[in-house]
């Protein structure tokens, strides 16, 4: 065997045992090196059951950090996380997301007034999108139950990813979608309105007040009520209705 190839194999093995040992050491001191205020905040994700964060609170990089790091506890109580307006970037609200993948107690989501990018939104299809799709990356969370959103910005392509990523999900029981208005061709809301075909777990379902949610989505909206078998509630507000629908 050439020895300079087994000099530089040497080489690159030591350079990885390195750098993982520096990511390891460099974590420890985040988690060390907390300000007494994370640590209050890391307590709270930890310890209680709801947490309701809004522009007041305005949640910050570290802030970030802290919550994911909190959420991934496996001993958390947290039953509800509420994120409103707390002017969040995307890799930031994607961290808290991604946390969630391996959340094993918060049960209802809620997001408003936040703007979905591509790390936010994929980081919420990998936690409900079941394992194998596609888009997924073999991430998924089993025990979030109700996901809420509000005012927010998640795009045209967004929402026919998150409608694609619930097509099979087995857990969600609750989708409520209200002033989705950066829903620019309507394409966005005939995703989720035909995604209801195929679901079988949600049970309650909420389109209020979305901009071009129009007739052809509400013809959609029945079509999916043929063939959906668990759907106990659709609330339907400010959409315009087609004969179709109604009848």
């Amino acid at each position: 065997r050439d020895p300079s190839i087994c000099l530089y194999t040497r080489y690159i093995s030591s350079i990885s045992t390195f750098v993982c040992t520096m990511q390891k050491h460099n974590d420890a001191e985040e988690r060390k090196d907390r300000t007494p205020e994370e640590n209050i905040l890391f307590e709270n994700v930890v310890n209680r059951t709801r947490l309701y964060f809004t522009a007041r609170d305005r949640i910050g990089k570290n802030d970030s950090f802290v919550v994911a790091e909190a959420l991934a506890k496996p001993e958390g109580k947290l039953r509800q996380l509420d994120l409103v307006n707390c002017g969040l970037t995307d890799d930031e609200l994607a961290r808290i997301i991604g946390a969630l993948a391996t959340n094993t107690s918060v049960e209802e989501f809620y997001v408003c007034d936040s703007d979905f990018a591509s790390e936010s939104i994929q980081a919420l299809v990998d936690i409900i999108a079941p394992v194998g799709d596609d888009n997924n990356n073999n991430i998924n969370n089993k025990t979030l139950r109700s996901i809420h959103l509000n005012g927010c910005r998640i795009g045209n392509d967004g929402a026919r990813l998150f409608a694609r990523a619930l097509r099979g999900n087995a857990s969600i029981e609750t989708i409520r979608l209200e002033n989705l208005h950066d829903l620019t061709d309507g394409a966005g809301c005939m995703a989720l309105a035909e995604m209801l075909q195929t679901n079988a777990c949600i049970k309650e379902f909420l389109f209020s007040n979305m901009h071009m949610v129009g007739t052809k989505t509400s013809e959609a909206l029945a079509r999916a009520l043929k063939h959906n078998k668990t759907l106990e509630m659709l609330y339907v507000v400010g959409v315009p209705l087609s004969t179709a629908f109604v009848s």
